[in-house]
């Protein structure tokens, strides 16, 4: 059985629905089989709290309780449509199923990407309250800092793929 990471992330979103007394033991259109083992993986990711009963193919059945703090991270993570599409197309392209470290870390990437290159702002009035006024202070230099790292970053990235690319090693 392959992983869908597609599934992965919708299971996780049905467990972020439910009721804190209820589990999670299938999902409409997904064979019980496939769920098990989806659920499986989630929770050696440490994705999800669950109990599971039984063999897969067999009476085997998951129980997916609640998502854990990794989890919710990676539910945040995942949540926005264009950047889950992003990350899927960028490991699709280089034909490779992601480990799970490296799904998050470009995720990571990409979000902090989005909120330090893609003109995110700070006040620029003046601040009243001098702590604040201090704080945005700092904030205006971490951020140059950042963004200055998230491109060198990037730049190095981009450079390490082309050469993989250019000597076909994908």
């Amino acid at each position: 059985m392959q992983l869908d990471l597609n599934l992965i992330r919708r299971i996780a979103f049905a467990v972020e629905a439910l009721a804190a007394d209820k589990s999670l033991s299938e999902l409409d259109g997904v064979l019980g089989d496939v769920f098990f083992e989806h659920a499986r993986w989630m929770d050696d990711a440490g994705l999800i709290k669950s109990i599971f009963t039984g063999v897969i193919g067999e009476s085997g059945r998951a129980h997916i309780h609640r998502l854990t703090w990794n989890g919710c991270e990676f539910l945040d993570a995942v949540r926005d449509e264009a950047l889950w599409k992003f990350a899927l197309e960028f490991f699709e392209h280089w034909k490779v199923v992601p480990a799970f470290d490296s799904l998050m870390e470009l995720l990571r990437i990409e979000i902090r990407r989005r909120l330090f290159l893609d003109g995110e702002t700070l006040p620029t009035q003046n601040v009243a309250d001098p702590n604040t006024s201090a704080l945005i202070t700092k904030l205006r230099a971490t951020r140059k800092d950042q963004t200055a790292a998230v491109e060198q970053l990037s730049a190095g990235i981009n450079a390490v793929l082309a050469r993989l690319d250019a000597k076909g090693d994908w």
